[in-house]
């Protein structure tokens, strides 16, 4: 006998208590493109659309307060894809990746032989660029580390070999015959730098605590405004998640991928950027075109807002230099995001897909939790820490 589901209700917030197992073959409602991007902003193509094709498991909702606490995108070196098992490299092989760092356009990052997942990644974050190999092992994963306070992200590959002096040998084989300049070069750690036009890197080469081959990579990436013209995937879903379904006119942040984190407390959208450049307000300013109002600016930033006149909803920007971490000396292009919504129940017709994420993974995946206007078309989910309830929050 199926058990009954319990759903409390009121004007700022909807409680859904689960009771049991619950069986439903309902298919779960996508969240719909907002039909009401205003002129200017970048169009949604898609509001459910979350995945990047070179990295998951980014969580938009963590903060960065705490070193501890890793805001990561991994991205798995595959199992099964011949592809992928193709580039799983031996450890006595050194002569393919020797022109990993190529410049000529008609070098192919996929040819060093690193896995395809772990190229994608390298591709995506260090603007085009790829290091030697290193003989990490089959099965091994990237990661994108943006909780450090001395850069803005830095990417760590968690191999699957055990680090020996042969391992590094042939890996420093690899970054000479690269062109990049050898640092520490012992038995158990290997350092190296290369400088380009596309960002200086450092790679650093060594352990983890159960001795399996750890390679962290530093990029230091150069200011360029032409480098992307549209948020990326996850900063978009973002905004259409926690911004009324509005994608706000694309603006350079000092970087090609800026972290989105959504701060529950304040209920504003945070979009961290690159390292800070004091021309980067102007540029900014530029930007955004006649569509926002600007406001109080300094040589830091300013406030801008913009009204979108199908149905009066305000967008506001703040753009600020900001500490990445109370002792921390690096500041960064930093977005705030805020929205003040006209109350309109007849634009809510699918929960964000944010908030289906959270029904997903409480109760069970395809659940049909009808959608209820509670005063925003951008509600917040969080489940209980027992896993029996979900509380949704309007405005």
């Amino acid at each position: 006998m199926k058990k009954s589901k319990f759903i409390l209700l009121s004007l700022i917030s909807l409680s859904l208590v689960g009771c049991g197992n619950v069986t439903s073959s309902t298919t779960t409602s996508s969240a719909a493109p907002s039909s009401e991007a205003p002129i200017g902003t970048s169009s949604v193509e898609e509001s459910t659309t979350v995945a990047n094709s070179s990295v998951t498991e980014t969580s938009s909702s963590a903060k960065e307060s705490s070193a501890e606490e890793s805001s990561v995108e991994a991205s798995s070196a595959g199992e099964s894809s011949a592809e992928e098992t193709s580039s799983v490299e031996d450890s006595t092989s050194v002569e393919d990746s020797s022109t990993s760092e190529d410049s000529s356009s008609s070098f192919d990052p996929y040819s060093v032989g690193w896995s395809k997942s772990i190229t994608d990644t390298m591709v995506k974050y260090l603007n085009g660029q790829v290091i030697p190999l290193v003989s990490v092992g089959k099965y091994s994963e990237c990661y994108v580390i943006t909780s450090s306070y001395t850069d803005v992200y830095h990417l760590e590959i968690e191999g699957a070999n055990v680090l020996d002096a042969t391992l590094l040998s042939n890996a420093n084989t690899n970054f000479v015959n690269a062109g990049w300049t050898i640092g520490t070069n012992s038995t158990t750690k290997l350092t190296a730098t290369l400088e380009s036009d596309k960002g200086d890197l450092s790679v650093e080469i060594g352990k983890d605590d159960s001795d399996f081959v750890v390679v962290k990579i530093f990029f230091d990436e150069p200011y360029d405004p032409t480098i992307a013209t549209a948020w990326d995937t996850d900063v978009t879903q973002d905004f259409t998640d926690y911004l009324a379904g509005i994608v706000p006119t694309y603006v350079y942040l000092g970087t090609a991928n800026p972290i989105s984190e959504y701060d529950t407390y304040d209920k504003e959208l945070v979009i961290s950027g690159g390292k800070w450049v004091d021309t980067c307000v102007a540029d900014i300013k530029t930007q955004l075109g006649a569509d926002w109002t600007v406001a109080d600016e300094t040589t830091t930033g300013f406030t801008a807002t913009y009204t979108n006149a199908a149905d009066n909803t305000v967008v506001t920007m703040v753009l600020s230099k900001k500490s990445k971490g109370y002792s921390s000396s690096l500041y960064l292009i930093t977005a705030t995001y805020s929205v003040k919504e006209a109350f309109n129940p007849s634009s809510f017709t699918a929960w964000p897909q944010s908030v289906q994420d959270v029904f997903d993974d409480t109760f069970e995946p395809g659940l049909n939790i009808p959608a209820i206007y509670l005063g925003t078309k951008s509600p917040t989910a969080s489940a209980s820490y027992s896993g029996t309830y979900v509380t949704v929050e309007g405005a």
